[in-house]
């Protein structure tokens, strides 16, 4: 009776996993807007920063994950694409192509690419998506289209 009910419940695991595997892939071919930036040293979080270094809560910076593997991102004056790929919370991006526009030096556009590249792990919940880099958490809004 004992193995019966292990293996119920093995089962029963198996099945909810994967159901969140395939939930968290349809989540993550969405489209998001970068809402905060969080210090993960000091846990001081801002919103990003428009053309004139000002903190605003806009749809200035951008990533779209259009397929299990690629993605396009968007900053004030730059497009970008790459892939990634992802092992359970782990998560690593390689930009690929970007365009060659001079995005504002008092902007956020430079350290959103750069945190883009060096993010190692991501968390999504109540439709957020969170990108950690060693000292920085990129926190994401769900696009709704």
């Amino acid at each position: 009776m004992k193995k019966i009910l292990l293996f119920f419940i093995a089962t029963i695991g198996m099945i909810a996993c994967g159901s969140e595997e395939v939930l968290e892939n349809e989540v993550l071919n969405g489209n998001w807007r970068l809402n905060t930036i969080v210090n993960l040293e000091n846990n001081q979080s801002r919103f990003p920063k428009n053309s004139s270094g000002e903190e605003e809560e806009s749809d200035l910076y951008q990533i779209h994950f259009i397929s299990p593997s690629s993605f396009k991102g968007k900053t004030m004056a730059n497009t970008f694409e790459g892939v990634y790929s992802k092992n359970n919370n782990s998560i690593n991006f390689e930009i690929n192509r970007i365009s060659e526009v001079l995005d504002p030096s008092e902007s956020d556009s430079y350290f959103f690419q750069n945190s883009i590249e060096n993010t190692s792990s991501y968390e999504i919940s109540n439709n957020q998506l969170k990108l950690f880099t060693s000292d920085h958490c990129l926190v994401f809004n769900v696009i709704q289209l």
